[in-house]
């Protein structure tokens, strides 16, 4: 109850989204974001997303991934991503990433901004806003996940 009373809270105080990153797009309310489906149906083709927060240094990157298993994913533009913590909500504009290891299966973007009070460890939920090939804008969520530390490989030498 500790965790989801600074959310209560947000939502019903009716505040909006308050985060990081510059967007053009508007912002949905707390609630949709919190509220999102965890998967979209296009004809047939049931889209999911998958979400890696990396935290370093107070500036959070997250790394998404819209997933379907059936062949030929829909056209879709993973837009702004909103990382939902323990008492705020971190949104930022994404940025589309090669993804050639998924045989057409997936499509990946990344975004990364100052994250003031996301902690390591932290678990947060996930959503993206995706739009489809005729501009209609979806928001999707991803399953909770902790919040990490960068990779080894990411360390200045």
């Amino acid at each position: 109850m500790r965790r989801a009373l600074p959310l209560l809270v947000l939502l019903l105080a009716g505040v909006g989204l308050v985060g990081c990153g510059d967007t053009s797009l508007p912002g949905p309310a707390a609630g949709d974001v919190l509220s999102a489906p965890t998967q979209l149906n296009f004809g047939g083709r049931v889209v999911q997303v998958q979400a890696q927060p990396v935290l370093a240094a107070s500036r959070l990157q997250v790394t998404v991934s819209l997933r379907t298993r059936a062949a030929g994913l829909p056209t879709l533009t993973p837009a702004e991503v909103y990382v939902v913590s323990d008492g705020a909500v971190w949104q930022a504009p994404l940025r589309s990433r090669p993804s050639p290891n998924c045989g057409g299966l997936c499509r990946s973007a990344v975004a990364g901004a100052a994250a003031p009070g996301v902690r390591l460890g932290e678990r947060v939920t996930v959503v993206v806003r995706v739009l489809d090939g005729r501009g209609r804008a979806y928001l999707l969520r991803g399953p909770a996940v902790a919040v990490t530390a960068p990779p080894a490989a990411w360390a200045r030498p």
